[in-house]
């Protein structure tokens, strides 16, 4: 069986997902990612790879690449398409061929969708479609999905790599070069677009700062809003208080957490509860999130977060 994923190549749930189908010996895998695609392993095994370098902006990018891939598709035939977000990556799907689609909700795409006509077709033509929350298996329902075609899988942890860390130097200067080993740090590893909304978090750092001088926050990621995430730091006078450390590899997210006093994720929307979230808590990090999705299912208020 031949099954083509279309998901971003930067996103270590891509990574995790596609590569156990991989390991499977009666499957043949290809992979188109619309974004960046960073350490891919057992590259060779892959009968359409994913590019590392993207065109930019994204219109240009999904045009391109609707081009190139189509000759590539309907060379190879595959059997099936899954569709890993249904944004710019479910239109892709939607204009390259095969027998069985399968589209991936992962939150923001089905409850603030940017092309909801678009989205509709995607629902039409879906032969199946997978979600990690009740509440997003009902939004595909309010869409107009067939309940039968829904499955519901939850994302797990990899809870022999998320654990509880020692400190170390290395990965302190990192999120936070500067800092003393007494001043606590707060650690924000959301990507800086509009959905995840770190402007809360930026506008919070005054009345922390009042209440607890010495505290740092680590703003990890990167985004469409990054410059703008800076000035307004600065705007708000708290730049020595802020390091944008940007980028960072999923093998560094236990470390990462071993130097945080506490996890932030301002999101305005989850699916179920964030990646981020659930490995913070595994790695005995406290957590502050705002209420959405399925937090409150994980999460009471005061008690672990």
């Amino acid at each position: 069986m031949k099954i083509l994923f279309i998901a971003g190549g930067d996103s270590a749930h891509s990574h995790r997902w596609i590569s156990w189908f991989l390991e499977q010996d009666t499957l043949q895998i290809g992979w188109i990612s619309l974004r960046d695609t960073f350490d891919l392993a057992n590259e060779h095994k892959y009968h359409i790879s994913p590019a590392k370098k993207v065109f930019k902006p994204a219109a240009l990018n999904l045009l391109i690449s609707s081009i190139i891939n189509l000759f590539r598709v309907l060379a190879w035939k595959p059997d099936c398409i899954h569709i890993h977000y249904m944004g710019l990556n479910g239109i892709l799907g939607l204009i390259l061929p095969s027998k069985v689609k399968v589209f991936s909700a992962w939150g923001d795409d089905i409850l603030f969708p940017k092309y909801p006509r678009i989205l509709s077709l995607m629902i039409k033509r879906a032969n199946f479609f997978t979600v990690d929350a009740v509440h997003m298996k009902d939004r595909l329902i309010e869409l107009g999905a067939d309940e039968q075609k829904i499955h519901l899988i939850n994302f797990g942890i990899e809870t022999d790599k998320f654990q509880k860390k020692s400190t170390d130097s290395k990965y302190r200067k990192k999120i936070f070069n500067n800092s003393h080993d007494s001043d606590p740090i707060i650690i924000s590893l959301r990507n800086h677009d509009p959905v995840y909304d770190i402007p809360t978090l930026l506008n919070a750092i005054p009345l922390v700062l009042k209440e607890i001088p010495n505290a740092k926050f680590s703003i990890g990621g990167h985004g469409p809003l990054t410059n703008s995430l800076k000035e307004h730091s600065k705007v708000l006078g708290v730049e020595a208080a802020i390091c944008f450390f940007g980028k960072y590899t999923h093998d560094d997210l236990p470390h990462l957490f071993a130097q945080s006093s506490l996890y932030v994720s301002t999101s305005l929307s989850d699916a179920g509860i964030a990646a981020s979230t659930a490995e913070a808590m595994a790695c005995e990090v406290p957590v502050v999130v705002s209420d959405t999705g399925e937090n409150n299912q994980w999460i009471e208020n005061g008690v672990n977060g």
